[in-house]
């Protein structure tokens, strides 16, 4: 009986381990660029040039991570660039392949870890601060499924889809009761 028990205890402790694990990496991080003051905005950057580079460095970014930049597209767009000297520069030559934004509400995936490079195509705009780089970390992951048309999971001021989702003592707490259900019957 004893060793029926030690083998179920054992077998919760693994589940556990393998439970956080994966809860670990399949929750991901929806971020407003700027923060608490949510817009891809020149004023920011000429308030203060490193207004982005500020916010972006206050964030462990994640594979599966991604950001919103909401802007108003008639004097904004937004760039991911190839390098750290045309970043830099503000020099719009590298743009990745995708890498190209100009819809006013655009959602990045961050997919791989590498350096992202953001500018914006405004070239003085970027010169006065309007751009910010990040490292994410993790393993490569696939692109999510796009938003449904007429969703509203990129509209303005819809704060309830982005909201930081990375798992807590909930988590813990799921994780914990599963193992413990399951060991019952191991």
């Amino acid at each position: 009986m004893r060793q029926g028990r030690e083998r179920g205890l054992f077998g919760a402790v693994i589940l556990v381990l393998a439970m956080l694990t994966f809860l670990g990496s399949a929750y991901a991080a929806q971020y407003i660029v700027g923060g608490d003051v949510p817009k891809w905005n020149y004023l920011h950057a000429t308030s203060k040039p490193s207004f982005y580079q500020d916010w972006a460095d206050t964030i462990a970014f994640k594979t599966g991570d991604t950001l919103l930049f909401s802007y108003d597209n008639s004097t904004h767009s937004v760039y991911r660039l190839g390098t750290a000297s045309d970043f830099t520069s503000c020099n719009l030559g590298t743009v990745i392949p995708g890498g190209s934004f100009h819809s006013g509400q655009d959602i990045v995936f961050l997919s791989t870890p590498d350096t992202y490079y953001f500018v914006c195509g405004a070239p003085s705009h970027c010169k006065q601060g309007m751009k910010f780089a990040l490292s994410a970390t993790g393993s490569p992951i696939s692109a999510p499924p796009p938003p449904p048309v007429g969703s509203d999971a990129a509209a303005p001021g819809s704060q309830a889809s982005l909201t930081v989702t990375r798992p807590g003592s909930v988590s813990l707490s799921i994780c914990i009761s599963v193992a413990a259900f399951v060991s019952i019957f191991l």
